[in-house]
């Protein structure tokens, strides 16, 4: 169980760096 939770730490962290460069790039889309 130690294991899984730090496999979904990782994801979560990578979910959120993923959702930052998403909303960098929608800021500098826009006109």
């Amino acid at each position: 169980t130690d294991e899984g939770d730090v496999t979904v730490t990782i994801n979560n962290e990578e979910e959120m760096d993923a959702a930052k460069e998403e909303c960098e790039d929608d800021e500098n889309g826009r006109p």
